[in-house]
Formats: C-alpha cells, structure tokens, sequence
C-alpha cells in the first residue's frame, strides 16, 4: 500500500495542475483585448480589410461571428452580446478571440 502511495504521488507531481476559474477567464479576456488593437470598427472600411472580413466570416457560424462583431465592431459588452446572440458570457469571449486570431493571421498573410 505505501509503494502504491509513492507511486500515485510521484505520477501526480510530473502531471501539470490544469487552469480553470476566474484566472482563466480574465487571461482569455485580456488576450482577446489586446488582439482588439489592430482589428476595430474604424479599420473595418478599408477595402482590402473588408474584403479580409467576409473571407473570414464564411469560415465561422453565425452567432460566433455575430458575437465578435457586436463586442468589437460595435462596442458592446460581452455581458450585452451574450443577450443579444443567445449564449453564455464566456461563449461571447471564446467568439471573439477566435475571430480575431484568424482575422490577424490572414492580414498577416497579406503580401507587404
């Protein structure tokens, strides 16, 4: 039983803890912001950037894309978004971080 022990604590010490809870989210909530910076409402009328936006849209559903379009575009909260699509809070983050990594890396595609 004692080497059992041993060995159950020796297996848990290399495992690494997984992150969760308030901590979590508010990382999740500053990366998305500060992705925010180089995608806003005033850059969205560009016509190379704007044609970048609806390539990019076809590649996600509906109220992903409706949920960072209503929190980056148009300045809602997340909190009013989330009433606005229909989902959960954190839904309306995950939405918006994944749009705006996959905005990024087609303008970073872009030839200069």
């Amino acid at each position: 039983t004692r080497n059992k022990v041993r060995d159950y604590f020796r297996r848990q010490s290399r495992q690494q803890a997984a992150t969760g809870g308030t901590a979590a989210l508010e990382l999740i909530q500053r990366q998305a912001d500060s992705l925010d910076s180089t995608i806003c409402a005033e850059t969205a009328h560009a016509p190379l950037v704007r044609q970048v936006l609806t390539q990019v849209q076809a590649e996600f559903e509906e109220t992903t894309w409706r949920a960072f379009w209503l929190t980056t575009m148009e300045g809602l909260s997340a909190a009013e978004a989330a009433e606005n699509v229909g989902i959960r809070i954190a839904s309306v983050y995950q939405s918006k971080s994944r749009v705006l990594r996959r905005l990024r890396q087609a303008l970073d595609a872009l030839p200069q």
